[in-house]
């Protein structure tokens, strides 16, 4: 039993742990899983979501008209300080409008809300989208951030690749 108190602990501690740069490339169910909707199915019963083998993408259906559905890359964190700037790149398909943005913590209290991309226009085809994002302060100096993206009402969006990087100045 001790052990395996000791094996959890460590494990906690490499997921709080930040890294300059992470991926998804969603060519199995368990690489979609580290993928979780940041808010309340109660609350958007029309929101759905999943991996799709077939497709080898995770879909997101968001039918709720006047709400966004945010997915949140979960126990992921990268290290970044105001002023950094975060690269990201993905490839998505679908109908309706996305975003990226982060959340920023300062050691692992979640301080605010970081800056969002522009929305961009989802496209039937498969598309290759990049943003830079800077790094911003709550009421605490940001440590790290979790990166998230967010589909928009009545939106629908396909994704099979997606890296977030701290670019070097």
């Amino acid at each position: 039993m001790k052990t395996a108190a000791v094996l959890s602990a460590i494990v906690c501690t490499f997921a709080a742990m930040g890294l300059d740069s992470m991926s998804t490339d969603f060519t199995s169910p368990k690489s979609a899983k580290v993928w979780v909707s940041d808010g309340s199915p109660k609350k958007m019963p029309a929101l759905k979501y999943g991996y799709d083998a077939e497709k080898k993408a995770f879909v997101v259906n968001n039918n709720e008209t006047k709400k966004v559905a945010c997915f949140t890359y979960r126990g992921q964190y990268l290290d970044v300080k105001k002023g950094d700037v975060i690269h990201v790149s993905f490839e998505v398909c679908g109908q309706g409008k996305a975003y990226l943005t982060y959340e920023c913590f300062s050691g692992s209290k979640w301080i605010c809300m970081g800056n969002s991309s522009q929305k961009f226009q989802l496209k039937p085809e498969w598309t290759k989208f990049e943003a830079d994002l800077v790094v911003k302060d709550g009421k605490l100096p940001t440590t790290k951030v979790m990166m998230d993206f967010v589909v928009m009402g009545s939106s629908n969006l396909m994704i099979r690749s997606y890296s977030a990087a701290k670019v070097a100045k």
